[in-house]
């Protein structure tokens, strides 16, 4: 059985300025597990200076289909438009879509010199014709409202699976809405969601299931990598106690 590492934005702590060791370890640890793709949500856009040093230094392969975001006076895609990997002999397409919707108005108007959105619709319309004859499977990384998540599955069809769970929402398991699967897994880092998938050595879906797994306090923990969050942690304790130190010097 093969397995594609996949995540849907927002691994940052929405207070990136207190837990700037913790973003960037969780950051670091989806690159050395091997995550075939992630894509931002709003809480990475909006600590955009920490997230444009990863881009350039990290191999994590970061998708984001529909944002642009300037470079020498032009507009190139951020991180990558699109990513193709071969799973188990399956050639697996993988895109995103980021809505403005799901940002705040004045983070918005403060970074929108460094980034556009482009149209979600059109633009994932065109790269998913584009990659549909190349791959078997084309997995969407939707960065959008639950409800809006179940309009793409009906209107895209070239789509198979739709993952997505920065909503509260939270289902137990995938569903499938016209002939596409997908999975709402909730937020903040609290659900595992599992999609499986059969496919034929001709590369065709013959059946889906899967279930999403709440992370309780008793889960099992990898011991290497709760190390490395306890002392990223401890780090950003001592950041924060040393801004308050100079806080209260300068007062």
């Amino acid at each position: 059985m093969a397995h594609v590492l996949l995540d849907g934005g927002n691994f940052f702590h929405k207070k990136v300025a207190d837990h700037r060791h913790a973003c960037i370890a969780a950051w670091d640890e989806m690159a050395r597990l091997g995550y075939a793709a992630v894509t931002l949500g709003d809480q990475e856009l909006n600590a955009w200076d920490l997230t444009d040093s990863l881009l350039n230094a990290s191999p994590l392969p970061v998708v984001c289909t529909n944002i642009e975001h300037r470079v020498g006076g032009l507009w190139r895609p951020l991180g990558h438009r699109y990513v193709i990997t071969e799973v188990g002999g399956v050639r697996v397409g993988i895109l995103s879509v980021f809505s403005e919707e799901e940002m705040p108005r004045v983070s918005l108007q403060q970074l929108g010199a460094r980034y556009r959105i482009l149209d979600p619709r059109e633009t994932t319309r065109r790269v998913a014709r584009e990659l549909r004859d190349r791959v078997e499977l084309l997995v969407l990384l939707a960065h959008l409202d639950p409800d809006v998540m179940e309009d793409y599955a009906v209107e895209f069809e070239e789509i198979d699976v739709i993952v997505g769970g920065h909503h509260p929402r939270n289902d137990k398991q995938p569903a499938q809405f016209g002939n596409t699967i997908v999975n709402r897994s909730g937020r903040r880092g609290q659900v595992l969601g599992q999609t499986r998938l059969v496919i034929t050595p001709r590369g065709e879906l013959v059946d889906w299931g899967g279930h999403n797994v709440t992370l309780e306090r008793t889960f099992p923990e990898n011991a290497e990598v709760a190390q490395i969050a306890i002392e990223a942690k401890q780090k950003d304790t001592e950041a924060s106690r040393a801004r308050r130190r100079q806080g209260r010097a300068g007062g």
